[in-house]
């Protein structure tokens, strides 16, 4: 943990908070996902399990994998830090200025999120979760699917 400087927090679900941080030896911004070694024993073994999926993929199209460990009191998942907001954000803004998203933005989305379930279902890896708030935007427009919590991989296809 000494290699990384916490800089905000980015959002906390049921089990634990996903963090913008610097590590201090590259000077690269990355997201750690923390989550409390107090939690459920299940819910460490899914967070175990969503760091071993990711770490076997890599694609533009899927938040990248760098490193998980155990701290003091957290597990963390160390993964790229998407610079746009997540697609759930994004849309809640377009109702809120009541704009239209347009078709030809809608259609790279889609190909963005097929190429990337292309690639983990080639690795039979499924992902269980895929809703907005788990696809980020990075700022040239682009679609990356996160959040493996509950993803499962499939040894007989």
């Amino acid at each position: 943990m000494e290699k990384y400087k916490v800089i905000k927090e980015l959002g906390h679900g049921c089990f634990g908070c996903t963090y913008k941080i610097l590590n201090k030896e590259n000077n690269q911004i990355y997201a750690m996902k923390k989550i409390p070694k107090q939690n459920k024993r299940d819910i460490l073994e899914s967070m175990k399990n969503e760091a071993k999926l990711l770490s076997k993929v890599n694609n533009e199209h899927i938040v990248k994998y760098y490193e998980s460990f155990y701290s003091r009191n957290s597990f963390n998942i160390v993964m790229e830090f998407c610079d746009g907001i997540d697609l759930e954000k994004y849309i809640e803004k377009h109702k809120r200025d009541h704009t239209k998203i347009e078709k030809e933005e809608i259609y790279s989305f889609i190909l963005d999120i097929c190429e990337g379930l292309k690639e983990i279902h080639s690795k039979n890896i499924i992902h269980k979760d895929i809703k907005p708030d788990n696809l980020f935007l990075t700022y040239n427009g682009k679609i990356k699917i996160g959040d493996f919590g509950i993803s499962r991989q499939l040894y007989n296809s």
